[in-house]
Order: structure tokens, then C-alpha cells, then sequence
């Protein structure tokens, strides 16, 4: 911490207070633009399904040629 800069705490803890357990939440995760090989739309499913967690994952997109069409096929069967 530099001069004149402090750290304000969030709460304090209380004897009384129940505490929380935050509860586990999905990882979501976005991505967006014309669908296609290239852009590795792919790779965090992969990447994503590896890891073990629960995940969302939002595409925003559409293919435009007919090798686009194929890999957006291949992109359903992966999911």
C-alpha cells in the first residue's frame, strides 16, 4: 500500500452473524463473431469440458460459407 491510499474492509464478523457459504456457480463464459474454424470457437468446450467444472457457454454468431456450415455442425456435436 502506497502513502495515503488504505484498505476499507467489506464487514466485520460477528460472533452472532451465521456465516455463509457462498454457493458454487457455473462458469459462463462468451464469446462472439462470424463462426468459423479460425476463430477456435472450439477450443474453450474443449478446454472448458477438461476441467471437470459446470460451465455455460454463450455463443453469438453465425457461419457465412459452406466450410462455416460444417464446422458450425461439428461445433453442435461437440456441445
Amino acid at each position: 500500500i502506497r502513502r495515503g491510499e488504505a484498505i476499507i474492509p467489506l464487514g466485520v464478523a460477528s460472533a452472532e452473524a451465521p456465516r455463509v457459504q457462498p454457493q458454487p456457480r457455473p462458469l459462463v463464459f462468451g464469446m462472439a463473431g462470424r463462426i468459423n474454424r479460425g476463430k477456435g470457437f472450439h477450443r474453450p468446450l474443449q478446454i472448458l469440458a477438461e476441467s471437470g467444472k459446470e460451465f455455460q457457454l454463450l455463443i453469438a454468431g453465425s457461419p457465412k460459407t459452406s466450410d462455416d456450415e460444417t464446422f458450425f455442425s461439428e461445433l453442435k456435436n461437440l456441445v
